[in-house]
This record gives C-alpha cells, sequence and structure tokens, in this order.
C-alpha cells in the first residue's frame, strides 16, 4: 500500500514535468525550423523572404536621382533586397505586384550595394502575392 503511494506521487511528478520538458522540445524545434525561412536572411543559399514589393530608395537622396526603378523587397524588420529572376525573359518578377505583400522564393546571394541599402540579392525563381 505505501509503495502504490509512493509510486503514485512519483508518477503525479514525474508527468508534469516530462509534459513540460517536451513542450519545450516541440516549441525550440519549431523556432529552428522556422528561422531557415525567417523574414530576414542572415545565410546565403535557398530563402523564402515575405515582404513588401517596393522600388528601392536611394541611399543619398541629397543629390541628384535616376527615375528607373531598381525592384526589390523589403521584409517585416525593414532590411531591403534587391531582386534579380533566374529567368532569362524575367517571367519571375515581371509581374510583380509592386506595394503589395509578396512571398518570393530563391537564392540568397550577400552584398553591399553603393546606391540602394540593400543587404544583397536574391535570384528569384518565384512571386506569389500574399
Amino acid at each position: 500500500m505505501v509503495k502504490k503511494a509512493l509510486h503514485r506521487e512519483i508518477l503525479l511528478l514525474v508527468v508534469p514535468i516530462a509534459v513540460i520538458l517536451l513542450t519545450a522540445v516541440v516549441v525550440v524545434v519549431l523556432q529552428s525550423k522556422s528561422s531557415v525561412w525567417a523574414p530576414s536572411v542572415e545565410q546565403e543559399g535557398s530563402v523564402i523572404v515575405k515582404g513588401t514589393a517596393l522600388c528601392l530608395p536611394h541611399k543619398d537622396t541629397s543629390g541628384p536621382q535616376t527615375l528607373a526603378c531598381a525592384l526589390g523587397i523589403k521584409d517585416e524588420k525593414g532590411q531591403y533586397y534587391a531582386i534579380g529572376d533566374t529567368d532569362s525573359t524575367y517571367k519571375n518578377v515581371s509581374k510583380l505586384p509592386m506595394g503589395k505583400e509578396v512571398e518570393v522564393r530563391g537564392t540568397f546571394v550577400k552584398g553591399d550595394n553603393d546606391i540602394y541599402p540593400t543587404i544583397g540579392t536574391i535570384k528569384v525563381t518565384k512571386v506569389t502575392p500574399l
């Protein structure tokens, strides 16, 4: 009888601890998976970036600027990405809905730009309006 009561108390202590640990593991795994496709890219390679399609702003607005539109994406953290198309006929970015939220898939290459405040370029393979 004493053994059963002790066994029950141990189970009542161990089960909640196991549930808490399992929940923590699930949260960590889900966060690590989502960071691979985070809106802000840190590493070069395949990416999915969600943001607003726009013409990239100039770094220096004190002097003359062209009216040409350098296509880009501004993510949820406010970082800018230049975009290029992997298709020679520009089929991926030609219908980019400017000023609208999009999901861009492609390959990210880090790099500064002298004219635009970008953190790199995404060579686009697919654009999905959101």
